[in-house]
């Protein structure tokens, strides 16, 4: 079995995969394939964990590919804090934000215009997780909110069948990584 954490980015993957990753029976990691398309952009070992914002732009290959065939979470964190947080990069270096702005919208925010590009996030977030939604609903899934995680984490350590040092693993989520900096990269 194979278990996939999907979200909308900035809302703790990376520390969830690291979590993820005191698992002694499953592998896990983020945006393992990031680089890969075609076949091998959905292709996992058996028994991996992967945390992935990108999965939620390929629902239709996952259904096909694994469909009912593993364990789902749908990683959430407040929707604002998560366009606060990609409103950082896209005014630093763009990044994924850019081509949702300027590339599917195909409107670039006026410059100095923050509320205009902050309506563009919260519509991206919100169809994001709209897409996530819609996909788990016939699905064997978890919600954990990133902002109180470690209850909801360790049930669904168990649900999944997942073996290791879940203390270790609750650890994780007292450190904060990945977090945006003003001006960092």
């Amino acid at each position: 079995m194979n278990i996939f954490v999907l979200c909308t980015g900035r809302c703790g993957s990376l520390t969830f995969a690291k979590a993820c990753s005191c698992s002694t029976n499953f592998t896990s990691g983020h945006e393992t394939n990031m680089f890969k398309f075609g076949p091998n952009r959905l292709a996992y070992p058996d028994q991996h964990i992967e945390t992935d914002n990108r999965l939620s732009y390929m629902l239709g290959g996952l259904q096909q590919k694994w469909g009912n065939d593993a364990y789902y979470v749908h990683l959430m964190r407040d929707p604002e804090a998560v366009a606060a947080s990609y409103f950082k990069r896209l005014v630093t270096f763009g990044g994924i934000s850019r081509a949702w702005t300027e590339g599917v919208l195909m409107q670039k925010p006026r410059s100095g215009t923050k509320a205009q590009a902050m309506d563009m996030l919260r519509f991206w977030i919100e169809m994001m997780t709209c897409n996530i939604r819609e996909f788990l609903r016939d699905k064997t899934y978890r919600t954990i909110w990133i902002e109180d995680p470690k209850a909801d984490f360790a049930e669904f350590w168990k649900e999944a069948g997942v073996e290791g040092n879940l203390e270790a693993a609750l650890l994780h989520f007292d450190k904060k990584y990945n977090a945006s900096r003003r001006g960092k990269r």
